[in-house]
């Protein structure tokens, strides 16, 4: 008799990949793991923030907080970040009338962020909106909550930032 091959059912589920943290200490380990990036991308953004003019840190901080997915989020758009990442995925937010669905758009001063008109009737959007009122929106960042419309007033400041975060850590880290 032909021998029965069987689907095993004992094999081991596939592990869910973690990004390589590789050579961070665990205070810069924990720092990456709260704004859910991968260590390339964060190594880049930091890189670019080094080259420019003024405190690392602070302008590390600047360009993490000026992400579109971490604005919309601020906005109240998204009831969290990951909310706010996939509405921007999703092609629901617009910057200046263009749809932008690159999570990690740098908003600039002057930029105009609404939402799609079919974003703007979700309930959870709208729940979301509701729920901003009562923690309110950066002093950067002015919310038309009525026609769910933003505009970028300033550049963020270090007091704006309420990432918990020890940038120091991570300068003397990626300085090496």
């Amino acid at each position: 008799l032909p021998e029965v091959i069987r689907r095993s059912t004992d094999t081991p589920a596939k592990a869910i990949k973690r990004p390589e943290l590789g050579h961070l200490t665990v205070g810069a380990e924990a720092d990456v793991a709260v704004l859910r990036m991968l260590e390339g991308q964060f190594a880049l953004t930091f890189q670019r923030a080094s080259s420019e003019k003024g405190v690392s840190g602070e302008l590390l901080l600047q360009k993490l907080e000026r992400r579109l997915c971490n604005v919309v989020y601020r906005l109240g758009f998204g009831g969290s970040q990951a909310q706010g990442r996939q509405l921007v995925r999703h092609g629901h937010v617009r910057v200046n009338d263009r749809k932008i669905d690159i999570p990690s758009y740098q908003v600039k001063v002057g930029d105009v962020i609404t939402l799609a008109p079919r974003a703007t009737k979700n309930v959870l959007v709208q729940a979301s909106v509701e729920a901003v009122k009562g923690r309110g929106v950066p002093r950067w960042l002015e919310l038309d909550s009525a026609n769910l419309a933003a505009k970028v007033l300033a550049l963020p400041a270090r007091d704006d930032v309420s990432f918990p975060i020890q940038e120091q850590l991570i300068v003397e880290l990626y300085s090496k």
